[in-house]
């Protein structure tokens, strides 16, 4: 393992493009995000950087050894496009799920007064993700890969209209689900570690984590497309589909008849 290019100490992994230790890449991304203006201890700007965990340790000059060695610190904003005053984020959805529509939904079905929903093509083509063999770039740290894959979900370059729905058909939203339970178990499969475990191993890990991922991600990118007013509060549900409170759920009891619940608090909508 080649050595820290800031303080000469054992090097953890590529950080912000270059070979550092841990203590100096969260010495920079500290740095970075606070942006307060150091000052040499000894006025010399030449201290010595040795022991990057020692509290004495000259932040002014370290800071600038780690601009001299490469590090960049890059955070990729994908540029909104302004229409109507709303923010509409350039998102690309998956190729599995081109679109997202009621069409296809046998395994989705209402009967008795009761929702029915067939997970085993699911649950297929959960397994087909979690037998997959994946080729690791040694280059790559555990986070970089997971960042890595993550951006693959949603690749820049092309614009997807954004559609407030005031009603949607509950099977849509499912598909939705099914989507990111998809994009969950290759997130984690990301991970060598993870890829390793048993099958039984994997589901008992995603079980309780896919929700997370779910509502973490269509969160972040809400505020990505619409940003914090509370105002006027929109909620991304699937890749292309906003809805905001008091919108309804429906869903086809029959050939004439449909089923529909109101979503009556931010709270609420955002649980789903």
């Amino acid at each position: 393992m080649p050595s820290c290019a800031v303080c000469d100490s054992k090097a953890h992994g590529v950080h912000f493009q270059v070979n550092s230790c841990r203590a100096c890449a969260a010495f920079f991304r500290r740095s970075i995000a606070v942006g307060k203006d150091y000052k040499c201890r000894r006025a010399s700007r030449d201290c010595e950087l040795k022991d990057a965990g020692s509290k004495n340790i000259c932040r002014f000059c370290r800071y600038q050894k780690c601009l001299q060695a490469g590090m960049v610190y890059t955070v990729q904003i994908v540029s909104p496009i302004v229409t109507n005053d709303r923010r509409v984020p350039v998102v690309q959805p998956d190729s599995e799920y081109k679109s997202l529509s009621p069409a296809d939904v046998s395994h989705i079905t209402y009967k008795d007064n009761k929702l029915v929903y067939d997970s085993a093509p699911l649950i297929d083509k959960v397994k087909k993700v979690f037998n997959t063999i994946i080729s690791y770039a040694s280059s790559l740290t555990t986070m970089q890969s997971f960042l890595f894959t993550y951006k693959s979900f949603w690749p820049d370059g092309d614009n997807v209209e954004i559609t407030e729905a005031k009603a949607l058909d509950y099977r849509i939203f499912l598909q939705s689900c099914e989507q990111q339970i998809l994009r969950a178990a290759r997130f984690a499969m990301s991970c060598k570690e993870f890829s390793q475990l048993d099958l039984e191993d994997k589901w008992l890990i995603l079980q309780p984590f896919w929700h997370h991922f779910h509502h973490l991600t269509n969160v972040t990118r809400s505020i990505a497309a619409f940003g914090r007013t509370s105002g006027h509060f929109a909620y991304l549900i699937t890749d292309n589909i906003c809805v905001k409170e008091g919108f309804r759920f429906t869903m086809p009891i029959d050939e004439k008849n449909k089923k529909s619940w109101r979503v009556s608090s931010k709270n609420q909508l955002a649980t789903w």
